[in-house]
């Protein structure tokens, strides 16, 4: 069973912010169960959501730690499954 994206706190205690970016892609930073920093993207209608983590596949997210819309679009496009391309791409057509 995936993630239930809708419910608060829903990476527990390590969640460190959620960031909304346009009206329907939710983007919350936080800390897998290893500690390391992930961005987990809610597909909301569009799918259950997924995580990325930021080390050497976001860069610019990992350092900032603020979640980079087209970075995460970008990584999506050339290293995503197929999953996670049909929810970036219903999610885009939200925005």
């Amino acid at each position: 069973m995936g993630r239930d994206c809708s419910r608060r706190g829903y990476l527990g205690k390590r969640s460190l912010y959620n960031h909304l970016s346009g009206d329907q892609m939710k983007l919350t930073m936080g800390q897998d169960r290893n500690g390391l920093k992930i961005v987990t993207v809610c597909g909301g209608l569009a799918g259950r959501g997924f995580s990325i983590q930021t080390n050497q596949n976001l860069p610019e997210t990992h350092m900032t730690g603020v979640p980079d819309e087209r970075e995460i679009i970008n990584w999506v496009e050339i290293y995503g499954t197929p999953r996670q391309r049909t929810i970036i791409a219903k999610l885009q057509m939200r925005i």
